[in-house]
């Protein structure tokens, strides 16, 4: 696929994301205001059949969310490893796929994403290794035996870094 192509989709990805996103933390406060007295909602209740309806389909929406917020991501690194390699590689792991980059490129990014939430080095590892498989194990998140887990802030956070390097037509 053309650079332009692969543009176009992450940013119908990133809309995506965005947009089912909004609305289920929308639906997760309506239903934290409905949930009295200690308005609290954790996922074990979403999947329960109760009078809150529509606002626990919007909560809901987070799973598919954070699913194309991990694509999103994937793209996007493959695109960038395009650019800086010429290489291209049909793999889903995100650790994976940043280890591909060029280790100057691996800095700039790692750099910036541990200056934005104020993360050292190690941390910085742990957290793309637990973020490696998201979009394998969330998208069958109800076969698994083990709690899935997802970074969500540091996934917003490396994709916001990782847009940053995209280069430009005129660039390259």
């Amino acid at each position: 696929m053309k650079d332009n192509g692969i543009k176009h989709s992450i940013q119908i990805l990133e809309y995506a994301f965005r947009l089912l996103e909004d609305k289920s933390n929308e639906g997760l406060q309506k239903l934290s205001k409905l949930r009295k007295p200690d308005n609290v909602i954790h996922l074990k209740h979403l999947d329960n059949d109760d009078e809150f309806g529509k606002n626990t389909l919007m909560a809901c929406q987070g799973i598919p969310s954070l699913i194309l917020l991990s694509l999103t991501v994937e793209q996007t690194l493959k695109l960038i490893i395009k650019q800086e390699t010429k290489k291209e590689y049909r793999i889903h792991g995100l650790k994976d796929l940043f280890e591909k980059l060029p280790a100057v490129c691996q800095g700039e990014i790692s750099n910036q994403v541990m200056a934005d939430i104020k993360i050292d080095f190690e941390t910085f590892k742990e957290k793309l290794k637990e973020n490696n498989l998201v979009f394998i194990n969330w998208r069958y998140f109800y076969e698994n035996q083990n709690p899935n887990i997802a970074g969500v802030e540091f996934l917003h956070i490396f994709y916001k870094r990782l847009k940053d390097k995209i280069k430009t037509n005129a660039e390259y």
